[in-house]
């Protein structure tokens, strides 16, 4: 049986008409994610010619394909195996290992400017348990952006909305002077996520 989603319609069929979906294979990029990173970057203007940047949870590719030709030096990682992009520095791994840290961090030439994420639990369907997966995700990048960004650095991450994330936000506010949250016109009016960006850290 093909899938259904909201609205009675096929995934199939909805991919088809899917405007970041064509906008995505258009430009040739991996994923229409991507163009989600393009709208968040158009607002807020987070990449910069002399940034350094991690990616978190890259795997397949479209953001760092966004980034690479916008910034100095881009090291990226991912629990899932990911088709080298030209430009990028990218390790297999789960970014909460003190091995894949080192690694990466090895490889910084400067400070971190710009610490993103576009990464999200694998849905089970029950939102308490998908929401629990993902205030874990949140804790553990702002655990490492504690750690390892830049004291004027940015923040980039998507979540779901729920009580135990707002406790990890909250954090944010007595360490970065703006925290605002963004939808890309491009997420699905259904979908749950939201962009936080976080800069300036005091």
């Amino acid at each position: 049986m093909v899938g259904r989603v909201k609205g009675g319609k096929s995934w199939h069929e909805r991919q088809s008409r899917d405007h970041g979906v064509k906008q995505a294979k258009q430009n040739n990029y991996r994923n229409r994610a991507a163009i989600k990173l393009i709208e968040i970057n158009d607002k807020f203007n987070l990449l910069q010619k002399d940034s350094v940047v991690i990616e978190l949870g890259s795997a397949p590719g479209g953001w760092t394909q966004v980034m690479v030709p916008k910034v100095k030096q881009l090291i990226a990682c991912d629990l899932l195996p990911m088709v080298p992009v030209s430009g990028a520095t990218f390790f297999q791994g789960d970014f909460v290992s003190e091995a894949i840290q080192s690694l990466m961090l090895a490889e910084l030439k400067h400070p971190i400017n710009l610490i993103c994420s576009d990464m999200a639990p694998n849905l089970c369907g029950i939102r308490e348990a998908d929401q629990a997966k993902m205030a874990a995700i949140v804790y553990e990048i702002i655990a490492f952006s504690d750690r390892h960004l830049a004291k004027e650095g940015s923040l980039l991450f998507k979540y779901f909305e729920s009580s135990d994330v707002q406790v990890e936000i909250k954090k944010l506010k007595s360490k970065f002077k703006k925290i605002q949250r963004f939808k890309p016109p491009t997420s699905r009016s259904e979908s749950a996520e939201c962009y936080l960006i976080a800069n300036c850290k005091k």
